[in-house]
């Protein structure tokens, strides 16, 4: 797929817009649902930009069959993002000058996560995260979006049909 304008591709599913000027500590991470067309995603992040032109935003998508795979090769797989936000924490992390310690402030990590994929991928990159660090993401703000009631397997699994390529076939064994 063509990366987003302004954005540099860190792996298959994860990328990061950082602005010409950003702000120690400031991050929306972006995680959207499963096969999310490109207009879709654009339509987030330029608002995103106009909203707060200072701020990284890391995109972590959800693509098919990715939400298939074991718990482990999806951690692995959202390292990458993972390592961002400890750069981000690093950003803003005490330093010591003279004996005296100085932070250059408070992390502000805002979490916009869509149903159908972008909340597996957050899960898995709280897990890889957490793993390494042993702490979790201090989080400024949690978006869950569209996160329906009367969710379940077969609207989750209608979900994944639709993101699939239009005319595989499946064969049962």
């Amino acid at each position: 797929s063509n990366p987003l304008p302004d954005f540099r591709v860190i792996s298959s599913s994860i990328s990061i817009y950082t602005p010409k000027r950003h702000s120690p500590g400031y991050l929306i991470i972006l995680a959207t649902w499963t096969g999310a067309c490109r207009g879709c995603i654009e339509r987030y992040t330029t608002t995103y930009i106009k909203l707060f032109p200072d701020s990284r935003i890391l995109l972590v998508e959800s693509k098919t069959p990715g939400p298939l795979y074991s718990y482990s090769v999806q951690q692995i797989a959202v390292e990458p993002a993972a390592q961002v936000v400890r750069d981000t924490l690093e950003e803003v992390a005490p330093t010591s000058d003279d004996n005296i310690a100085q932070s250059a402030g408070s992390p502000n990590i805002v979490v916009h996560a869509f149903a159908g994929g972008g909340t597996n991928s957050i899960t898995n990159l709280l897990h890889a995260f957490q793993h390494d660090s042993n702490v979790p993401i201090p989080l400024a703000g949690l978006v869950l979006d569209s996160m329906g009631s009367k969710s379940g397997f077969f609207q989750n699994g209608n979900g994944l049909l639709r993101a699939l390529p239009k005319g595989l076939q499946f064969q049962s064994v």
